[in-house]
């Protein structure tokens, strides 16, 4: 099964104030989301797009994008194909002014019922005015371009990847060279990754991690990775397939206000200087 990454390129020009000895940057930065199909005709042009713009600072805009095709089947994300394309989104006639982007704003994402996973992702370039000591403080004008955006994200089939936990979590009978004995149902088959939940090992250690199923003899399953002379002999914790899937938004919550000051700082970042004056 395929799904399709679609990521939002960012761009941000600094204005240094005249005196200060500072050239003008340009920097930027990416922000995702997930669809189960590619059915979008023109990305550059959905409302996702125009509604993330309207919130971004002033010398802030969107342009580009890449769509990226993946395979969730294994497990694991395989890359497939990739579109790329610009675009020219801006802020709008009358953006919040901004010095550098250091600040972004966290969400917390919940899944449509009945699948359970949740999620956090970031917005970058939340500007300055609309935080008040340390928290989100939008104006009555923001907060409804906010909603736009949120609502987007939830009415327009916009999710992300996450591990498919509707799959049943199994009982762990015994570890022994390598071999798990699991109970009934977990459907492992090899090539299939399975995670550990709970789990003890003889002398107290926690089983953890995920691990490839390289023989399958239902229900006993050979690990591979695991340390051979790991041992399970009182049956204890959980099992289940790795698998990823598709998972839409069903609702999102604004969490906290994040500052971004690890690693260089703006005026600094590996962006193309202009000669602009």
């Amino acid at each position: 099964m395929s799904v399709y990454k679609y990521t939002m390129i960012f761009s941000f020009t600094t204005k240094p104030v005249d005196g200060s000895g500072q050239s003008p940057r340009v920097a930027g930065w990416t922000e995702s989301h997930w669809r189960a199909t590619n059915d979008i005709v023109n990305f550059r042009q959905d409302r996702l797009i125009t509604r993330r713009a309207a919130l971004l600072p002033a010398g802030a805009s969107i342009s580009g994008f890449r769509i990226t095709g993946f395979d969730e089947t294994t497990g694991k994300l395989i890359q497939q194909s990739v579109i790329l394309g610009a675009v020219n989104a801006g802020p709008g006639a009358a953006p919040d002014q901004q010095d550098i982007p250091q600040m972004s704003l966290q969400f917390r994402a919940s899944a449509t019922p009945p699948a359970v996973n949740t999620a956090t992702f970031d917005i970058r370039g939340l500007p300055d005015v609309r935080v008040a000591g340390g928290a989100y403080n939008p104006s009555n004008e923001y907060a409804g371009l906010m909603s736009n955006f949120t609502g987007a994200l939830v009415a327009d089939s916009w999710g992300w990847v996450g591990v498919n936990k509707a799959l049943p979590k199994v009982r762990v009978l015994k570890l022994l060279a390598g071999v798990v004995t699991l109970s009934a149902g977990s459907g492992l088959v090899a090539g299939n990754y399975v995670t550990f939940f709970r789990t003890k090992l003889d002398g107290g250690k926690s089983l953890k991690g995920t691990y490839l199923v390289t023989a399958a003899a239902d229900p006993q399953y050979t690990l591979q990775a695991i340390d051979p002379a790991a041992t399970i002999s009182v049956p204890n914790g959980t099992a289940r397939k790795h698998a990823l899937a598709f998972v839409d938004y069903g609702a999102i919550d604004i969490i906290a206000v994040r500052t971004h000051k690890v690693g260089r700082p703006f005026f600094r970042y590996r962006g193309r200087r202009s000669g602009a004056a």
